[in-house]
Protein backbone atom coordinates (compact mmCIF):
# COMPACT_ATOMS: atom_id res chain seq x y z
CA UNK A 1 0.00 0.00 0.00
CA UNK A 2 2.62 2.47 0.93
CA UNK A 3 4.78 1.33 -2.30
CA UNK A 4 1.40 2.49 -4.10
CA UNK A 5 0.29 5.56 -2.46
CA UNK A 6 4.52 6.54 -2.97
CA UNK A 7 3.78 5.98 -6.96
CA UNK A 8 0.44 7.76 -6.84
CA UNK A 9 2.26 10.92 -5.59
CA UNK A 10 5.23 10.86 -7.43
CA UNK A 11 3.01 10.11 -10.81
CA UNK A 12 0.82 13.50 -9.60
CA UNK A 13 4.06 15.62 -9.05
CA UNK A 14 5.32 14.61 -12.14
CA UNK A 15 1.97 15.66 -13.94
CA UNK A 16 2.13 19.25 -12.57
CA UNK A 17 5.83 19.44 -13.06
CA UNK A 18 5.00 18.65 -17.09
CA UNK A 19 1.92 21.10 -16.56
CA UNK A 20 4.15 24.07 -15.34
CA UNK A 21 7.07 23.19 -18.02
CA UNK A 22 4.10 23.27 -21.15
CA UNK A 23 2.68 26.28 -19.31
CA UNK A 24 6.24 27.70 -19.34
CA UNK A 25 7.24 26.60 -23.09
CA UNK A 26 4.29 28.47 -24.01
CA UNK A 27 4.60 31.45 -21.95
CA UNK A 28 8.02 31.82 -23.67
CA UNK A 29 6.93 30.71 -27.11
CA UNK A 30 4.43 33.91 -26.56
CA UNK A 31 6.74 36.53 -26.21
CA UNK A 32 9.48 35.30 -28.06
CA UNK A 33 9.02 37.68 -30.50
CA UNK A 34 8.88 36.05 -33.69
CA UNK A 35 4.89 35.88 -35.36
CA UNK A 36 3.58 34.45 -37.93
CA UNK A 37 0.52 35.98 -40.01
CA UNK A 38 -2.32 33.49 -40.03
CA UNK A 39 -5.21 35.09 -41.38
CA UNK A 40 -7.29 32.83 -42.71
CA UNK A 41 -10.32 34.20 -44.82
CA UNK A 42 -13.08 32.66 -42.36
CA UNK A 43 -14.31 35.90 -40.66
CA UNK A 44 -11.34 37.49 -38.81
CA UNK A 45 -10.72 41.06 -39.92
CA UNK A 46 -7.07 41.94 -40.90
CA UNK A 47 -5.84 43.66 -38.15
CA UNK A 48 -2.14 43.40 -37.08
CA UNK A 49 -3.96 43.84 -33.60
CA UNK A 50 -6.29 40.84 -33.91
CA UNK A 51 -4.52 38.18 -31.57
CA UNK A 52 -6.40 35.58 -33.63
CA UNK A 53 -4.66 36.45 -36.92
CA UNK A 54 -1.56 35.38 -35.78
CA UNK A 55 -0.11 31.90 -34.91
CA UNK A 56 0.63 30.43 -31.86
CA UNK A 57 -0.34 32.38 -27.89
CA UNK A 58 -1.40 35.85 -28.15
CA UNK A 59 -0.97 38.09 -31.14
CA UNK A 60 1.69 40.16 -32.16
CA UNK A 61 3.09 43.31 -30.53
CA UNK A 62 6.00 46.05 -30.81
CA UNK A 63 9.51 45.03 -31.63
CA UNK A 64 8.65 41.17 -32.89
CA UNK A 65 10.11 39.68 -36.24
CA UNK A 66 6.70 39.85 -37.98
CA UNK A 67 6.22 36.36 -40.97
CA UNK A 68 3.74 36.99 -43.50
CA UNK A 69 3.86 33.65 -45.63
CA UNK A 70 1.40 31.16 -47.27
CA UNK A 71 2.91 27.93 -46.58
CA UNK A 72 1.92 26.00 -43.62
CA UNK A 73 4.84 23.10 -42.68
CA UNK A 74 4.52 20.69 -39.54
CA UNK A 75 5.89 17.34 -38.93
CA UNK A 76 3.01 15.35 -39.67
CA UNK A 77 1.40 16.76 -42.72
CA UNK A 78 4.79 18.33 -43.97
CA UNK A 79 4.48 21.74 -46.17
CA UNK A 80 1.16 22.77 -47.74
CA UNK A 81 -0.15 25.78 -49.53
CA UNK A 82 -3.37 27.64 -47.49
CA UNK A 83 -5.65 30.37 -48.09
CA UNK A 84 -4.75 33.03 -45.59
CA UNK A 85 -6.00 36.71 -45.71
CA UNK A 86 -4.00 38.11 -47.82
CA UNK A 87 -4.76 41.91 -47.17
CA UNK A 88 -3.34 42.87 -44.20
CA UNK A 89 -3.99 46.02 -42.20
CA UNK A 90 -1.17 47.48 -39.42
CA UNK A 91 -3.38 49.44 -37.05
CA UNK A 92 -0.85 49.74 -34.34
CA UNK A 93 -0.20 53.04 -33.21
CA UNK A 94 1.96 55.16 -35.63
CA UNK A 95 5.75 54.74 -35.80
CA UNK A 96 5.22 51.26 -33.57
CA UNK A 97 8.76 49.42 -33.85
CA UNK A 98 9.38 46.03 -35.41
CA UNK A 99 12.05 44.69 -35.54
CA UNK A 100 12.37 42.91 -38.87
CA UNK A 101 9.73 41.54 -41.85
CA UNK A 102 9.72 38.42 -43.86
CA UNK A 103 7.05 38.87 -46.89
CA UNK A 104 7.34 35.67 -48.29
CA UNK A 105 3.86 35.17 -49.18
CA UNK A 106 1.86 35.42 -52.69
CA UNK A 107 0.04 38.64 -53.00
CA UNK A 108 -0.18 40.29 -49.80
CA UNK A 109 -1.57 43.67 -49.77
CA UNK A 110 -0.18 45.20 -46.82
CA UNK A 111 -1.72 48.75 -45.36
CA UNK A 112 -2.03 50.68 -42.34
CA UNK A 113 0.27 53.33 -40.47
CA UNK A 114 4.11 54.27 -40.50
CA UNK A 115 6.23 51.62 -39.11
CA UNK A 116 9.84 52.05 -36.97
CA UNK A 117 11.95 49.17 -38.50
CA UNK A 118 14.76 47.97 -36.95
CA UNK A 119 16.80 45.25 -38.62
CA UNK A 120 16.09 44.90 -42.09
CA UNK A 121 13.86 42.99 -44.36
CA UNK A 122 13.11 39.48 -46.20
CA UNK A 123 11.18 39.31 -49.41
CA UNK A 124 10.36 36.62 -51.86
CA UNK A 125 11.27 32.45 -51.72
CA UNK A 126 14.44 30.98 -52.01
CA UNK A 127 13.43 29.12 -54.56
CA UNK A 128 9.59 28.61 -56.77
CA UNK A 129 8.04 25.31 -58.05
CA UNK A 130 5.71 23.16 -59.63
CA UNK A 131 2.89 24.62 -59.36
CA UNK A 132 3.92 27.52 -56.42
CA UNK A 133 2.69 30.98 -57.57
CA UNK A 134 5.93 33.53 -57.68
CA UNK A 135 5.40 35.27 -54.72
CA UNK A 136 4.39 39.08 -55.27
CA UNK A 137 3.87 41.50 -52.35
CA UNK A 138 2.61 45.25 -52.28
CA UNK A 139 3.63 47.35 -49.55
CA UNK A 140 2.39 50.65 -48.67
CA UNK A 141 2.92 51.54 -45.05
CA UNK A 142 5.64 54.13 -44.88
CA UNK A 143 9.17 53.40 -43.33
CA UNK A 144 11.61 55.26 -40.87
CA UNK A 145 14.68 52.66 -40.49
CA UNK A 146 15.68 52.64 -36.71
CA UNK A 147 19.06 51.67 -38.23
CA UNK A 148 21.51 50.39 -41.28
CA UNK A 149 20.16 46.99 -42.62
CA UNK A 150 19.52 44.33 -45.62
CA UNK A 151 16.62 44.45 -47.62
CA UNK A 152 17.45 40.95 -49.13
CA UNK A 153 15.39 39.88 -51.85
CA UNK A 154 14.71 35.86 -52.81
CA UNK A 155 12.57 35.08 -56.15
CA UNK A 156 9.18 37.39 -56.24
CA UNK A 157 8.94 40.83 -56.41
CA UNK A 158 8.41 43.75 -53.40
CA UNK A 159 6.39 46.93 -54.43
CA UNK A 160 7.24 49.70 -52.06
CA UNK A 161 4.69 52.69 -52.32
CA UNK A 162 5.01 54.08 -48.86
CA UNK A 163 7.63 57.10 -48.38
CA UNK A 164 11.08 55.33 -46.77
CA UNK A 165 13.06 57.67 -44.25
CA UNK A 166 16.47 56.59 -44.21
CA UNK A 167 17.12 58.38 -40.92
CA UNK A 168 20.50 58.70 -41.20
CA UNK A 169 21.37 54.92 -42.12
CA UNK A 170 22.40 52.92 -44.69
CA UNK A 171 20.29 50.56 -46.71
CA UNK A 172 21.46 47.52 -48.38
CA UNK A 173 18.82 46.01 -51.10
CA UNK A 174 20.02 43.14 -52.44
CA UNK A 175 16.71 41.50 -54.75
CA UNK A 176 17.25 38.70 -56.88
CA UNK A 177 14.12 39.65 -58.83
CA UNK A 178 12.69 42.95 -58.70
CA UNK A 179 11.95 45.57 -55.58
CA UNK A 180 10.06 48.39 -57.38
CA UNK A 181 10.35 51.64 -54.61
CA UNK A 182 7.01 54.24 -55.87
CA UNK A 183 7.04 56.41 -52.51
CA UNK A 184 9.52 58.93 -52.10
CA UNK A 185 12.94 58.66 -50.15
CA UNK A 186 14.39 61.14 -47.71
CA UNK A 187 16.24 61.43 -44.74
CA UNK A 188 20.05 61.46 -44.85
CA UNK A 189 21.80 58.42 -45.11
CA UNK A 190 23.17 55.78 -48.06
CA UNK A 191 21.42 53.03 -50.67
CA UNK A 192 23.73 50.06 -51.76
CA UNK A 193 22.91 47.91 -54.30
CA UNK A 194 23.59 44.26 -54.57
CA UNK A 195 22.88 41.17 -56.07
CA UNK A 196 21.79 40.59 -60.01
CA UNK A 197 18.23 41.64 -59.63
CA UNK A 198 16.42 44.98 -59.97
CA UNK A 199 15.89 47.96 -58.30
CA UNK A 200 13.64 50.45 -59.46
CA UNK A 201 13.08 54.88 -58.47
CA UNK A 202 10.12 55.62 -59.59
CA UNK A 203 9.58 58.30 -56.59
CA UNK A 204 11.79 61.32 -55.52
CA UNK A 205 15.30 60.25 -54.06
CA UNK A 206 17.46 63.01 -55.00
CA UNK A 207 18.00 64.32 -51.59
CA UNK A 208 18.87 61.79 -49.18
CA UNK A 209 23.06 61.23 -50.26
CA UNK A 210 24.57 58.32 -52.30
CA UNK A 211 23.75 55.14 -54.16
CA UNK A 212 26.13 52.40 -54.98
CA UNK A 213 25.49 49.90 -57.76
CA UNK A 214 27.67 46.61 -56.68
CA UNK A 215 25.94 44.44 -58.98
CA UNK A 216 22.70 44.05 -60.86
CA UNK A 217 20.35 46.89 -62.19
CA UNK A 218 19.20 50.01 -61.28
CA UNK A 219 16.41 51.78 -63.12
CA UNK A 220 15.53 55.49 -61.93
CA UNK A 221 12.55 57.10 -63.50
CA UNK A 222 11.53 59.51 -60.63
CA UNK A 223 15.11 61.12 -59.88
CA UNK A 224 18.08 60.39 -57.76
CA UNK A 225 21.06 62.25 -56.20
CA UNK A 226 24.25 60.57 -56.59
CA UNK A 227 25.16 57.45 -58.27
CA UNK A 228 28.11 55.60 -57.91
CA UNK A 229 27.97 52.55 -60.23
CA UNK A 230 31.10 49.84 -59.34
CA UNK A 231 29.66 46.91 -60.95
CA UNK A 232 26.18 46.74 -63.09
CA UNK A 233 23.69 48.72 -65.05
CA UNK A 234 22.32 52.40 -64.43
CA UNK A 235 19.06 52.44 -66.92
CA UNK A 236 15.44 54.47 -66.58
CA UNK A 237 14.31 57.44 -67.86
CA UNK A 238 14.23 59.75 -65.26
CA UNK A 239 16.53 62.18 -63.33
CA UNK A 240 19.95 61.69 -61.77
CA UNK A 241 22.67 64.48 -60.19
CA UNK A 242 25.90 62.68 -60.25
CA UNK A 243 27.02 59.74 -62.24
CA UNK A 244 30.59 58.17 -61.45
CA UNK A 245 32.07 54.84 -62.75
CA UNK A 246 35.71 55.92 -62.44
CA UNK A 247 36.28 53.00 -59.93
CA UNK A 248 33.59 50.29 -61.92
CA UNK A 249 35.17 47.09 -63.29
CA UNK A 250 32.18 46.20 -65.80
CA UNK A 251 29.38 48.78 -65.68
CA UNK A 252 26.70 50.13 -68.05
CA UNK A 253 24.61 53.00 -68.42
CA UNK A 254 21.46 52.34 -71.11
CA UNK A 255 18.52 54.91 -71.02
CA UNK A 256 15.47 53.41 -71.26
CA UNK A 257 14.25 50.35 -69.19
CA UNK A 258 15.79 47.42 -70.98
CA UNK A 259 15.19 46.04 -74.00
CA UNK A 260 15.09 48.18 -77.12
CA UNK A 261 13.23 51.24 -75.57
CA UNK A 262 14.42 54.74 -77.01
CA UNK A 263 14.66 56.97 -74.18
CA UNK A 264 16.51 60.44 -72.29
CA UNK A 265 18.24 59.79 -69.34
CA UNK A 266 19.00 62.87 -67.54
CA UNK A 267 21.89 64.09 -65.07
CA UNK A 268 22.04 67.55 -63.37
CA UNK A 269 25.22 66.98 -62.07
CA UNK A 270 28.41 65.68 -63.24
CA UNK A 271 29.29 62.57 -65.29
CA UNK A 272 31.90 60.78 -65.16
CA UNK A 273 32.30 57.57 -67.20
CA UNK A 274 35.45 54.89 -67.42
CA UNK A 275 37.26 52.72 -69.48
CA UNK A 276 35.15 50.27 -68.32
CA UNK A 277 31.98 51.35 -68.95
CA UNK A 278 29.77 51.00 -71.63
CA UNK A 279 26.87 53.42 -73.09
CA UNK A 280 24.19 51.90 -74.99
CA UNK A 281 22.25 53.37 -77.54
CA UNK A 282 19.47 51.66 -79.40
CA UNK A 283 18.76 53.50 -82.84
CA UNK A 284 15.31 53.24 -83.74
CA UNK A 285 14.32 56.09 -85.34
CA UNK A 286 14.98 60.29 -86.24
CA UNK A 287 13.81 61.24 -82.78
CA UNK A 288 15.74 61.76 -80.04
CA UNK A 289 13.70 59.96 -76.69
CA UNK A 290 11.46 59.11 -78.48
CA UNK A 291 13.33 56.85 -81.57
CA UNK A 292 16.79 56.94 -80.10
CA UNK A 293 18.49 56.87 -76.65
CA UNK A 294 20.42 60.03 -75.32
CA UNK A 295 22.33 60.67 -71.94
CA UNK A 296 21.36 64.40 -71.41
CA UNK A 297 23.70 65.94 -68.72
CA UNK A 298 22.17 70.10 -67.56
CA UNK A 299 24.72 70.72 -65.17
CA UNK A 300 28.51 70.28 -65.00
CA UNK A 301 30.67 68.26 -67.27
CA UNK A 302 30.74 64.89 -68.97
CA UNK A 303 33.98 63.01 -69.17
CA UNK A 304 34.53 60.17 -71.47
CA UNK A 305 37.40 57.97 -70.45
CA UNK A 306 37.73 55.89 -73.37
CA UNK A 307 34.13 54.74 -72.69
CA UNK A 308 32.95 51.91 -74.65
CA UNK A 309 30.37 52.58 -77.17
CA UNK A 310 27.73 50.00 -77.94
CA UNK A 311 25.11 51.42 -80.52
CA UNK A 312 21.69 48.43 -81.90
CA UNK A 313 20.10 49.47 -84.63
CA UNK A 314 16.52 49.25 -84.58
CA UNK A 315 16.15 50.58 -88.59
CA UNK A 316 18.51 51.33 -91.66
CA UNK A 317 18.84 54.93 -91.14
CA UNK A 318 19.75 57.55 -94.44
CA UNK A 319 22.95 58.32 -95.36
CA UNK A 320 23.81 61.68 -93.89
CA UNK A 321 21.43 61.36 -90.83
CA UNK A 322 22.49 62.54 -87.67
CA UNK A 323 21.41 61.40 -83.96
CA UNK A 324 22.79 63.31 -80.76
CA UNK A 325 23.55 60.83 -78.49
CA UNK A 326 25.31 63.11 -75.60
CA UNK A 327 23.94 66.30 -74.75
CA UNK A 328 25.45 68.83 -72.72
CA UNK A 329 22.80 71.73 -72.09
CA UNK A 330 23.97 74.68 -69.80
CA UNK A 331 27.28 74.90 -68.08
CA UNK A 332 29.66 72.30 -68.62
CA UNK A 333 31.19 70.68 -71.77
CA UNK A 334 32.17 67.17 -73.21
CA UNK A 335 35.43 65.90 -72.36
CA UNK A 336 37.65 62.76 -73.35
CA UNK A 337 36.74 60.48 -76.29
CA UNK A 338 34.88 57.35 -76.61
CA UNK A 339 36.82 54.16 -77.74
CA UNK A 340 35.73 53.74 -80.73
CA UNK A 341 37.69 57.10 -82.01
CA UNK A 342 36.63 58.32 -85.31
CA UNK A 343 33.99 56.07 -86.91
CA UNK A 344 32.95 52.36 -86.62
CA UNK A 345 30.80 49.97 -88.76
CA UNK A 346 27.48 48.21 -87.55
CA UNK A 347 25.36 45.93 -89.31
CA UNK A 348 27.06 46.80 -92.22
CA UNK A 349 27.12 50.64 -91.77
CA UNK A 350 29.93 53.23 -91.78
CA UNK A 351 28.99 55.27 -88.20
CA UNK A 352 30.98 58.68 -87.81
CA UNK A 353 31.67 59.90 -84.18
CA UNK A 354 31.92 63.78 -83.95
CA UNK A 355 33.23 65.71 -80.79
CA UNK A 356 31.58 69.21 -80.38
CA UNK A 357 31.50 71.56 -77.13
CA UNK A 358 28.29 70.54 -75.99
CA UNK A 359 27.18 67.11 -77.84
CA UNK A 360 28.13 63.62 -79.39
CA UNK A 361 27.21 63.30 -82.73
CA UNK A 362 26.24 59.99 -84.90
CA UNK A 363 26.24 60.29 -88.50
CA UNK A 364 25.37 57.70 -90.61
CA UNK A 365 28.03 57.53 -93.40
CA UNK A 366 26.11 54.87 -95.57
CA UNK A 367 26.95 50.95 -96.30
CA UNK A 368 30.13 50.46 -95.25
CA UNK A 369 32.98 49.29 -98.19
CA UNK A 370 34.61 45.50 -97.63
Amino acid sequence: MKGTAIKGRVSGQFIAVLFIAITIIGVVNAVAGTKEWDGFADGFDSNWTTNNNWKGIGGAGPNDDLIFADKVCNLITGCFWTLKNTTTTNNFPINTSFKSLTLSGTRYRIRGNQIFLQNGLTFGKGQVGGNEPTPETTWNPNIILGDSQLWDGGLGDLIVNGIINLNGHVLEVAPLDKLILNGDIGGSGLIEKDKSGLLTINGNAANFGRTTVKRGVLEVNGSLGRVEIESGTLQGVGFVKDVFSRFATDSIISPGSGGNTSAILRASGEVELSRNTTLEIDLNGPGAGTDYDQLRVTGADISLAGTDLDVRLGFTPATGQQFVIVSQVAAGGVIGTFEQEGAFVEDGLLFQISYNANSVVLTCLGPAIP
